[in-house]
């Protein structure tokens, strides 16, 4: 029987979290938070609030505060792609409903509903206006043996109390509580690493609040890939599929084998007091710091694909890559030609005369043309991307040469930190002179041969 694990703690990346302001008791259906921005749902407005309902175009209703009765603060309270569930004891029935929020001001906000009716002066009386569905709610952290999953059916902005499920274990007060998107899993198998939702190992799973992981278990296969997804039981939406897990064993560079690298050189007592979210803080910065020296001396292993441009009349700037970090080469593909770079003090007065050879300059999160392109003209932009971060267990860290051992001695030093250990310097200076040696022996393709000299623009 292969096991598959899918990591709780994805979830909690970027994930919207407050503490409990007091004790708890088990059994309670009342929790109250430092903080309740971000916590799902909660009622806006209140009997007296009054909407007019016009049809803007097509199947886009618009329903407008008309400032009669109680403010519902739209403006603050809502954003586009909230959800929002009507239930306008005076509305037309049709007008009631869960819709998801496309535009949205001071005022109003606007959403798609093909059998919307127009209707003005219409109160909320003994109904409600509330932003967001039901909503799951951590508490504690994910592998604490006291840590649970509750459902909020409410939330009172003004109090920061969340109506919730009866807990099932007492929590202290500063426990975190954290927003989740899913509250269930499900695993899938294929043959190859392409994911495919045609064969399921198992139905949805309930997350494991108490574990790291939530585990399915296939019987039948004993080679190919485990996937899995995240899914949310209350708006039935599924998060995006996980990478390929291989049935077999992973690769020496994954998350999870130089996980296991670095927890083995571990005692017991230190290991209970290393946290993985603690361990993938110091992988990624290791990474980054490793991919930041590559930088350096190589100029190829982080080159990304190119991105195209095609300049217009009397536009002279153009948004670049969300991952871009610094221009390569810029290619004229219409000229068949390399684009020379142009200091940007220089571009006002380069401006000037449209006959100069064009050049490019890069500022900030733009690309610029001088002089300004008069024409539409195809460009190629071959660049060297940001660093990148893993947040599963199953990526990969992509150094050259074998290099991803040096991230580990970066954790132990970390970790040496976080214990009070004595020897975290040495850890380091072993991490610099790991770093120091890729930088050495990093190559450049040329012709399809490795080069095992400095690059030429190496600057070390």
């Amino acid at each position: 029987m292969v096991n598959i694990k899918a990591q709780n703690n994805i979830l909690l990346k970027n994930a919207k979290f407050s503490y409990l302001s007091a004790n708890y008791l088990s059994g309670v259906t009342s929790l109250v938070l430092s903080n309740s921005d971000g916590f799902y749902p909660y009622t806006i407005g209140a009997s007296s609030t009054q909407f007019d309902i016009t049809n803007t175009t097509g199947t886009t209703f618009r329903y407008t505060y008309d400032t009669t009765g109680t403010d519902p603060e739209i403006g603050e309270n809502i954003q586009v792609n909230s959800q929002v569930v009507i239930n306008g004891q005076n509305f037309t029935a049709a007008n009631n409903g869960t819709f998801t929020v496309t535009a949205f001001d001071t005022n109003y906000f606007e959403i798609t509903n093909a059998s919307g009716v127009v209707e003005a002066n219409k109160t909320l009386g003994t109904g409600s206006l509330s932003v967001g569905r039901n909503n799951f709610v951590l508490l504690g952290e994910f592998g604490s043996e006291t840590s649970e999953i509750v459902t909020v059916s409410s939330v009172n902005k003004t109090t920061h109390t969340l109506t919730v499920g009866a807990t099932k274990f007492s929590h202290s007060q500063d426990t975190k509580a954290y927003v989740l998107g899913y509250d269930k899993v499900i695993f899938y198998w294929n043959s190859t690493s392409t994911f495919s939702s045609t064969t399921p190992i198992t139905g949805y799973i309930d997350l494991q609040p108490d574990s790291l992981y939530t585990v399915g278990s296939d019987s039948v296969h004993t080679t190919g890939f485990g996937f899995f997804h995240f899914y949310n039981s209350i708006t039935t939406k599924d998060s995006a599929n996980s990478n390929a897990v291989p049935f077999a064993s992973f690769a020496e560079n994954s998350v999870k084998s130089i996980l296991e690298i670095f927890y083995s050189l571990l005692n017991d007592k230190e290991r209970k007091l290393i946290t993985d979210t603690d361990s993938l803080h110091w992988l990624n910065e290791g990474y980054g710091k490793a991919q930041n020296q590559l930088n350096l001396v190589n100029r190829e292993y982080f080159i990304d694909t190119t991105q195209a441009i095609a300049t217009v009349n009397g536009t002279q700037e153009y948004s670049l890559a969300t991952d871009f970090s610094r221009a390569i080469n810029v290619y004229n593909e219409d000229d068949e030609i390399n684009v020379n770079p142009i200091d940007l003090k220089d571009v006002s007065s380069y401006n000037y005369n449209t006959g100069n050879t064009v050049r490019y300059y890069i500022r900030g999160g733009y690309i610029g043309f001088s002089p300004v392109p008069a024409k539409v003209t195809n460009y190629s932009i071959r660049y060297a991307y940001k660093t990148t971060t893993v947040s599963s267990y199953y990526e990969n860290i992509d150094l050259p040469n074998g290099n991803f051992y040096c991230v580990i001695n970066f954790m132990l030093h970390k970790a040496a930190i976080k214990l009070g250990k004595s020897d975290a310097i040495n850890y380091l200076k072993l991490f610099n002179a790991d770093i120091e040696e890729m930088k050495i022996t990093s190559f450049k393709q040329n012709d399809n041969l490795d080069s095992w000299s400095i690059s030429d623009s190496a600057n070390v």
